[in-house]
This record gives structure tokens, sequence and C-alpha cells, in this order.
């Protein structure tokens, strides 16, 4: 890593959810790694609420560009995302995650890169992280039926080789 090339650039999309994303910021700036280590992408796509606002305000802790779209598209606002992104390995966050403090550093050891070693990760590995399905209280049975699905969807891409549809 150099002092202009950060490890991983985590891109988040957002449209109209400015009190997730400070969420989701704030949760960065506690990243376990240091902050030189990752950069944020943020692109609010077509908001209309005071995200642009909320990201003028934010304070720095880590490096943070704001790359604005007018339409409303996740798919373009990722492109958008990747285009200007500075590192080898792009992380997708969605703005309504609220990451915990170990993970970029998780993510750049799935790669095959040490939060203090060189920027060579792995070519073309795809790393989904973990989100486990928070069921309200009290469960009822199609919610339990569900995480049932989505742990069941995790486990079999934690399979080696497996590919996707």
């Amino acid at each position: 890593m150099t002092a202009t090339r950060p490890l991983a650039t985590v891109v988040i999309p957002t449209h109209n959810r400015a009190t997730s994303l400070v969420a989701t910021l704030a949760a960065l700036a506690q990243q376990d790694c240091g902050p030189e280590t990752f950069e944020v992408v943020v692109v609010p796509n077509g908001c209309t609420d005071d995200t642009a606002t909320r990201l003028v305000e934010w304070p720095r802790s880590y490096r943070l560009r704001v790359v604005e779209l007018d339409a409303p598209s996740a798919p373009a606002a990722r492109n958008a995302g990747v285009e200007h992104a500075r590192a080898p390995i792009v992380i997708f966050l969605d703005d309504d995650i609220v990451p915990a403090p170990s993970f970029v550093t998780a993510h750049l050891a799935a790669h095959g890169v040490e939060s203090g070693g060189p920027a060579t990760p792995v070519r073309g590995r795809v790393v989904v992280g973990h989100l486990p399905a928070l069921l309200q209280e009290p469960p009822d049975r199609f919610a339990i039926t569900l995480r049932a699905w989505w742990e069941a969807m995790f486990d079999r891409m934690r399979e080696p080789g497996h590919r996707w549809r």
C-alpha cells in the first residue's frame, strides 16, 4: 500500500437512506485496521432526502469520497463506485448494514492480503460475507423458515468450488 493507494475500497450505493447510511459510516470509523488501509466511496443515486448534506458534514476519520448520480439505480451506483475505486479489492456494502469492527480486515484476509502487507489479492476471488438473519421477537413459523433458507444459501456458498448461477 502507498499513501495514495489503499488496500480496499468500500463502495456504498444509497438512495434516500441518510439515517441508516450514517450508522454504516460510523461503524466503518471503528474498523480494527488503520484508516489508511481502506477508502469509502459513497454513491448517492437520485437522493431527495438530506443524504448529500450529511455526507458533506461527515467527519473524515478515513478516506471518504462521494460520487453522486442523478437517477436511482443500485447497479449504476455500484458500477460508478468501482470506477472511482483506487484499491485492488472492492467491497460492496449496503447502506443499512452496520459492519463489525473486523469487517475490512476479514475481507482482506479472505483475499489473501494482510493489512500491513503488500496489496496482492488472489485474482478472480469473490467473497460474500455471512450476514445472519435476525428475527423479530417472538419469531413466527414464516420467519424461522426464512432464516433456515437464508442459512442454507450461505452453507452452499461456503462449499469449495461453489459456482454462481
